[in-house]
Order: C-alpha cells, then structure tokens, then sequence
C-alpha cells in the first residue's frame, strides 16, 4: 500500500514548480535567448521584446504591472527561478496550439519530418515575418540556439507544447 504512494522510477522527476527536467532545460534556452545582455536576469525592456515576439502588444504601465508580479524579490529583473515560477502556471494565450502548429508547417519543407522543421526554413520564415521586430543577428542567435534532431532538424511540436496547452 504504501509502495503506491512513491514515485513511478519511469516517470520524470517534478521539481517544486512541478516542471520537469526536460522542461527547465527547454525554459533555459529560451531564457537564455532572451537574456540579451548575458547578465543572468531579464530586465523590463527583455521582457517587452518576448511580449512583442509573441504579439502581445502592452502599454508601459501593462508591462510594469507583470514586472511587479513577476519579480518576486524586488530586484527590478526576473531571475532564471522567477521566470520558471511564471512559466510553470497555465498560460492564457491568445492563440491555440493548432493555430501556432498551423503556422509553422506553413514554412516546413515537403522532406521534413513531421513536428519538424530545418534549422534554414525556420530562420528563412523569421527573417521574412519578423526582421521588423528582430535583428538578423538576434534570428540567427535564436535558430542556432535551438536543439537539433540527430537529422539536423528542429523538433517545434514539443517545443510548442512546453507554451500551448489548448
């Protein structure tokens, strides 16, 4: 009876914010992406530029707001652990995950894999839909940052699922 109550060896080990260690590894790519500076934290104008590539268009006084909820010690930037708090709670997007499946097969090649894109196709569509928003050095930084398949490819399905619930 009391067997029950342990963990299951096979399923993955939870943290306190309940995510696991796939997922606080996923996290900390893109928090390292978005750490512009390399300073170990995010500071308000990193954070404005995530909600903008996202495009969650706020006022000043929107983004303060989420700073003084996100930032839980007061520091005036969000730390790796703080960013994990918020990433651990249910997200209220404004889009689905069928619609954010839908638009990165639009830029997959027929060859491939499904879920999957290459690295050239993602970069290829991000420079064309957003080089308005970020640099073409800030493209390359994120594409090359993302982990690749044995193929050479970008898994996004499960890189989706880490954001997008419904």
């Amino acid at each position: 009876r009391m067997a029950a109550a342990m963990p299951d060896a096979a399923s993955p080990s939870r943290k306190p914010h309940g995510l696991t260690d796939a997922q606080i590894k996923e996290f900390k790519e893109v928090f390292d992406l978005m750490d512009k500076d390399g300073g170990g934290s995010l500071s308000i104008d990193e954070i404005k530029q995530l909600m903008d590539m996202l495009g969650l268009k706020m006022r000043p006084d929107e983004l303060e707001e989420i700073m003084a909820d996100v930032d839980l010690d007061g520091s005036g930037h969000v730390d790796f652990e703080e960013f994990l708090q918020v990433m651990a709670k249910p997200q209220d997007l404004p889009y689905k995950r069928t619609d954010v499946m839908r638009a990165f097969n639009m830029f997959t090649r027929p060859d491939d894999p499904a879920g999957s894109i290459h690295p050239q196709a993602l970069e290829e569509a991000l420079l064309k839909y957003g080089g308005d928003k970020f640099s073409q050095n800030d493209i390359v930084r994120l594409v090359n940052g993302l982990d690749l398949t044995a193929g050479g490819f970008i898994e996004f399905e499960k890189k989706i699922n880490l954001f997008v619930n419904k």
